[in-house]
């Protein structure tokens, strides 16, 4: 698993870290971008390694459109 992890282009493993830290607020375009980074890193992760989902993609569209991203 860990060879399969580290193939994986380092912008996309990147792009997965949603930081959620106390006391800090994101902007409309932030909340978005990070909504649908994780959709993609759960559309990939979830091909390569076949683990379940924190977050699935159905409830990240939910609130990709909740939020009005286009």
């Amino acid at each position: 698993m860990h060879k399969t992890l580290l193939s994986l282009p380092l912008f996309l493993f990147l792009s997965a870290c949603i930081l959620l830290k106390d006391n800090e607020t994101y902007n409309h375009d932030e909340v978005c971008a990070g909504l649908k980074r994780q959709m993609i890193f759960n559309t990939v992760n979830s091909n390569i390694t076949g683990e379940s989902l924190r977050y699935p993609n159905s409830r990240l569209k939910e609130l990709y459109l909740e939020n009005n991203c286009q």
